[in-house]
């Protein structure tokens, strides 16, 4: 947790952690998540069903 960290490693290195994990999980998203702005979630389901990868979720 948190505060068991905090007094562990001291509060320079415990924000550090965090927003080392923070960097980790935009830079996942920003890689991993398909965009799917302007598709249905009909037209996803359809993607998913026909096999598509997802990162190829979003396309027509």
């Amino acid at each position: 947790t948190f505060l068991s960290l905090f007094n562990a490693c001291g509060p320079r290195n415990t924000f550090w952690l965090y927003g080392f994990m923070a960097l980790l999980a935009c830079l996942f998203s920003f890689f991993f998540v398909p965009e799917t702005k302007g598709v249905s979630l009909e037209q996803i389901e359809k993607n998913l069903r026909l096999g598509k990868r997802p990162r190829d979720l979003g396309t027509s």
